[in-house]
């Protein structure tokens, strides 16, 4: 009985603090080897709605932990992505009374640019 009521504790603590990634759309690279995803955090009331983009192969499923977020900013909004070419992105339709987390300007060797 006491093990049991430990499990159901344990279940509901783990699902309680759990955030899932929900991606909203993926613009493939013109040589489709990689994708600009963009994808929001769910965590629950706990933690207001985001918007992030990243960059993923396209050859596996899309993991936030392997591929983290270049940009993010609070809000869940239809932020625009394209490519520019293999190695340049442009994020555009950015609220501008949203707060942005983070805003890189470079990828490895892809260029971002924001409008």
């Amino acid at each position: 009985m006491i093990a049991l009521a430990a499990l159901n504790i344990a279940y509901f603590m783990n699902g309680f603090g759990a955030c899932k990634t929900v991606v909203r759309s993926s613009i493939p690279s013109p040589d489709g080897t990689k994708s600009i995803v963009i994808f929001g955090k769910e965590c629950g009331a706990t933690v207001g709605l985001n918007t992030q983009a990243s960059i993923a192969p396209t050859d596996s499923s899309f993991s936030s932990e392997k591929s983290p977020a270049f940009f993010a900013i609070s809000g869940d909004h239809a932020v625009m992505a394209k490519w520019l070419g293999n190695s340049s992105v442009e994020i555009s339709s950015i609220p501008e009374r949203e707060r942005v987390f983070k805003g890189e300007q470079r990828i490895g060797d892809i260029m971002v640019t924001y409008k």
